[in-house]
């Protein structure tokens, strides 16, 4: 399945603004048991986040892969799912600059009775950019939210 998508955003939390438009293409498909998609994505953001602000221009090439196995897909009592994704820009090549990033996920559910299920759950993400600062918000990681644990120092 091919999609393409053109989108204009103006998100502006508390921590953070940006305008960004992002223009893109995605194939997506069965390989091997896994949901695989394939994407590449130009991305212009002006952006202000803390003391950093900046105007990037992105060409950033993607690739997910998804698996999920349950026993029922509305409310699952055995279950689990794995997604890895991968993407980055490279400097000179319609980017301003280069940056790769991973996110690993995965999930687990299982049953204690009829009414009753635990749910866990697992993400990992690394960032390789020698220039994290000129990164735009929407590419960057931030901890917190209502399923987030955090550790501090």
């Amino acid at each position: 399945r091919r999609s393409f998508r053109a989108v204009y955003a103006l998100p502006n939390p508390t921590s953070r603004s940006s305008r960004t438009w992002i223009t893109g293409a995605r194939l997506t498909r069965r390989r091997v048991g896994w949901r695989e998609a394939l994407s590449l994505t130009y991305q212009h953001e002006g952006f202000d986040v803390g003391v950093d602000q900046g105007t990037t221009n992105l060409f950033i090439g993607g690739a997910s892969y998804e698996r999920t196995r349950s026993n029922n897909r509305i409310f699952p009592t055995r279950g689990v799912r794995a997604r890895f994704d991968f993407e980055g820009a490279r400097e000179h090549v319609l980017s301003d600059q280069s940056f790769f990033r991973m996110l690993a996920s995965g999930k687990v559910v299982r049953g204690l009775g009829p009414r009753t299920r635990v749910l866990a759950r697992i993400d990992a993400r690394h960032m390789f950019s020698s220039q994290f600062r000129r990164l735009p918000p929407t590419l960057r990681f931030f901890a917190g939210g209502d399923q987030s644990l955090r550790r501090f120092a």
